[in-house]
Order: structure tokens, then sequence, then C-alpha cells
């Protein structure tokens, strides 16, 4: 694959292709897949993904068979690892090549059945946009699309891989919530900023009170593990 990809008369498709035949074989996860370019670019192959992955909304499909299940795993794994933004370059989004780029994708879901989920990926795509010049998040671009698609599922899909982001990370013994508490305020600050965009500016504000629960329920694990080891 590396070989292809130094390759100048290969086309991209067809080493994407090739990519996404192999993936259930071999470890993409540290290097960059061609397959990630092409999904950038190229709306309709995004949504055939989407397609792979998901069965339709409402509408009743056979059992599928053990290669369509494979199809669908590489299908779901390069959905849920993509974070390439189409349009985004040096900290900055192209609003139209965005637009331009959902706007392909969810009229192929709607044919296809899959509009609730698509828009969910797309959030969890958003989700990895860089902050704006006003210093909060997410860039106005995406705070555009937010208004622009008037989707609970793209905010959902967001709000899932904002939390997933994070990661695992170290907490002090009985620390409590405070690191969560600080999520808090800080998605607090950002729901202020951006009034201006009122569904981004409640949606920063819902994430801001998950943060806020997730600090509670650690102040309680907190509580119960002192209170164990002090026994």
């Amino acid at each position: 694959m590396e070989a292809l990809q130094r390759r100048t008369e290969v086309p991209i498709i067809e080493i994407a292709k090739r990519e996404y035949a192999y993936l259930p074989l071999f470890g993409y996860r540290d290097r960059q897949l061609t397959l990630y370019r092409v999904m950038s670019a190229d709306p309709s192959f995004y949504a055939s993904l989407i397609h792979d992955a998901f069965k339709p909304r409402n509408q009743e499909v056979p059992e599928p068979t053990d290669a369509q299940k494979a199809t669908a795993r590489a299908a779901y794994r390069l959905l849920s690892e993509f974070t390439v933004i189409p349009g985004a370059h040096d900290g900055q989004i192209d609003a139209d090549v965005l637009f331009g780029w959902v706007d392909v994708v969810r009229s192929i879901a709607k044919d296809d059945d899959r509009s609730e989920i698509a828009d969910e990926f797309i959030g969890h795509l958003v989700a990895y946009a860089v902050p704006d010049p006003d210093g909060a998040w997410p860039h106005r671009v995406v705070r555009d699309l937010i208004e622009r698609m008037s989707s609970a599922h793209l905010e959902a899909g967001i709000d899932v891989e904002r939390f997933n982001m994070r990661g695992p990370h170290a907490r002090d013994l009985y620390g409590g919530g405070g690191p969560e508490r600080g999520k808090a305020e800080e998605a607090r600050e950002w729901s202020k900023k951006t009034r201006a965009w009122p569904r981004t500016s409640a949606m920063l504000e819902r994430l801001a009170q998950s943060w806020d629960r997730m600090g509670e329920m650690q102040d309680e694990r907190s509580r119960h593990d002192r209170m164990r080891d002090e026994a």
C-alpha cells in the first residue's frame, strides 16, 4: 500500500478501493489512509460507506452475508476514525466546500433511508473542527452548519464525539469531578460567546450540563472510595 501511494501514475481512487478491500486484514491506525482523502473529497463515496455500514431506517433487508458483514465492519471503522473535515485548511474552513459536501451526503442518505445516522456521523466528523478565531469552539463555519441543518441527530453526534475525544486520562485518587467541572466551565463560556448562533449555543450549554453531571458522579465515586479506604 505504501508503495502504491508513492506511485503518482496510480489514480487515488484505485488505491482507496484496495485499502477498503483489505482494511479488515491490516491495522491502519498508525498511518494516513488514502481513503480519508477520498472520503473528504468525494461525498458520494462517504455516503456509500454509510450505506454499507448501516441498515435502512424503515425498510426490511435480507440477513447479510458474511462478506457483507465484513464490509459493514470496515465501513463503520472508517466512518468512526475519519476526522478530515472537507474544506478545512490552515486553521480555516471553506464554507462552500463543507456545505456542498454535506448537502450531497444528506441527499444520498435520504434516498437510502439513512438520513438520521448520516447526520449523526456528520456530527462525529465536525466535532473535530478547529476553534474559531474568536476563541470559542467550534469554528463559525461549523456553527453556521449547525444552524443551517437544524438537526438533533447532528448535534447528538457532536456531543458524543466531544466526550469520546477526551479518551483515557489520569485521575487523582480522591480528586472528584474537578476536571469535569473545568470542561463544563469551558463549554459554558463557549455557549456565551456563540449566542449569535442559537442552536450552537444551546448545544454547548447541554454539553456543559453533561460535564456537570459527570463531575457530580465523580464526586460521589470519590466520596465512596474515601469512605471505603478509611473504614
